[in-house]
């Protein structure tokens, strides 16, 4: 191997690894689940028919917590309670209802737009959802370890820019903050969060509602 051969090399593994993990815990090490990281480098590809995405309500919770799916893809509502949801949103990004019902209704809903959309039940103040909306195809969500594994296909490099999300980021819920990828890249980057308590964010959110209208 010539001298310029090996100088290329370097240069290329200076620029992208194989895989990366970005693990996501609060200040005291707990892992931190349902966070989405998006780099905004590369479109959802349109052409692509996705399947409709699930938002289950079981045990009067909504399962996943958050939902992360693409812009244009659809989502169904299943009830597997033994009791009736009144599923609905005031969010800007996809303000939407679906009537007190059980099982699951006929027609799933569609999310056209880009953004967050926070859910909640007309029956059960307690049940709260989000489902994220992305229009980049780089977009992922931190499993119940706090990791997201980005894929080699990426082609990392650390001067990559990415943004990041989760619920109690803020008391609006809709806070996104940026980060880069470590220099020099490691096989594992930790980043740390302070995350808002329930009970706060969620005093700090209620509102009066009553559907077609916000108060």
């Amino acid at each position: 191997m010539n001298k310029i051969t090996l100088s290329l090399l370097m240069f290329l593994c200076s620029l992208s690894i194989d895989a990366k993990t970005l693990h996501f815990a609060d200040p005291a090490g707990t892992a931190i689940s349902n966070v989405v990281v998006k780099f905004s480098n590369q479109a959802v590809d349109k052409s692509l028919t996705k399947p409709v995405a699930i938002m289950d309500q079981v045990d009067i919770q909504f399962a996943p917590y958050v939902l992360l799916i693409d812009k244009g893809q659809q989502v169904a509502f299943p009830n597997r309670d033994d009791v009736r949801h009144h599923v609905y949103s005031f969010s800007k990004t996809k303000p939407f209802e679906i009537k007190l019902y059980k099982n699951t209704p006929t027609d799933p809903v569609t999310f056209s737009s880009a953004g967050v959309v926070e859910l909640g039940c007309n029956i059960h103040d307690k049940m709260i959802g989000y489902i994220y909306v992305t229009d980049q195809a780089n977009t992922f969500l931190s499993d119940s370890e706090g990791n997201v594994n980005l894929p080699e296909s990426m082609g990392l490099a650390s001067t990559m820019e990415f943004q990041y999300w989760h619920p109690r980021l803020s008391t609006n819920r809709l806070e996104h903050k940026k980060a880069n990828l470590s220099d020099p890249i490691e096989a594992t980057q930790i980043i740390t969060l302070s995350l808002l308590n329930n009970d706060a964010s969620t005093k700090q959110q209620k509102r009066k509602t009553r559907f077609g209208k916000t108060y």
